[in-house]
């Protein structure tokens, strides 16, 4: 069944929007609750900015204008959505089994989630590879440049970061499993089993919102697949952002801060999760997971 492309980009338009209501909604969590600001939450914000791009470039979409600067937001904004997921992976990686200073965020985090996205995503342009198709502005040439482009300029990237981010969360579990055997504060073990369990949500999201996408290119070389089906990859790649933010907003300290905020909570009856830890100074064993808005 063939679906028409204006209702196509609506429908995209409706998932953009709930996408960039999550996105917004951590940004404030981090800007208007001082006893949530950590440095992994920063991280989260760069990632979630990054990702919001690419929403950008949905909603300016349209099939009568050109689509260089929208396809080329489109892609820039997935590639920083990953490549800082990427990068949350290696800092927990670096916090829980090496033990060194995270709290800085180096220039090289922004050349990464920043400056090699706007790189890649200018490759298609010897091409004129950015074309409209199925709702949107992406790299919709040639059959031949589209695989290449889409697949140097996205899938690649998203399947090396999918087995990197699942690398260093599988060393932060092995890591955690050591710790609670020995730690002999059982609130820390609880806190740690239950962060152990969501680090692996995170390399499933990625492969939720970017493998069927992988999988309906490589059915089209042989094949047309159904506008419907492009429509729900198309969607899922634009839910990343979503997936992220209701992941990190469902853990225990944000929800408590939005539940005093909503009661009218004074600050002196604001739950002890809540409070400013002192996140700079040294990381010992199983304080990075008390202190940090991923437990």
């Amino acid at each position: 069944m063939e679906i028409d492309p204006s209702t196509m980009h609506t429908s995209l338009i409706v998932v953009c929007t709930l996408s960039l209501i999550g996105n917004c909604f951590i940004s404030i969590i981090y800007f208007g609750y001082k006893s949530l600001r950590s440095y992994i939450l920063l991280l989260v914000v760069l990632m979630l900015s990054g990702d919001s791009l690419k929403l950008i470039g949905v909603f300016i979409s349209t099939e009568e204008s050109s689509c260089s600067i929208a396809g080329y937001l489109f892609v820039t904004g997935a590639l920083s959505g990953l490549f800082w997921s990427a990068i949350i992976a290696y800092t927990v990686f670096e916090a829980y089994v090496i033990y060194d200073n995270i709290f800085i965020v180096r220039k090289v985090y922004l050349a990464i989630g920043f400056g090699l996205p706007f790189c890649m995503s200018a490759l298609p342009f010897s091409t004129k590879a950015y074309n409209y198709r199925n709702g949107y502005c992406f790299i919709n040439e040639s059959k031949i440049d589209m695989y290449i482009w889409r697949s140097i300029c996205l899938y690649i990237p998203a399947l090396i970061v999918t087995v990197f981010n699942y690398r260093k969360y599988r060393k932060v579990i092995e890591a955690i499993e050591e710790d609670m055997e020995i730690l002999p504060n059982q609130s820390i073990v609880k806190s740690q089993r239950k962060f152990s369990r969501r680090l692996l949500i995170y390399p499933l999201i990625i492969i939720i919102c970017y493998f069927p996408s992988l999988l309906c290119i490589t059915i089209e070389v042989s094949t047309k697949t159904p506008d419907a089906i492009l429509l729900i990859c198309s969607s899922l790649e634009c839910s990343y952002g979503l997936f992220y933010s209701l992941l990190y907003s469902c853990t225990p300290k944000i929800m408590s801060a939005v539940k005093d905020t909503i009661f009218c909570k004074k600050d002196s009856d604001v739950s002890e999760n809540n409070k400013n830890y002192p996140m700079e100074e040294e990381i010992v064993k199983g304080s990075f997971l008390m202190y940090s808005e991923l437990n």
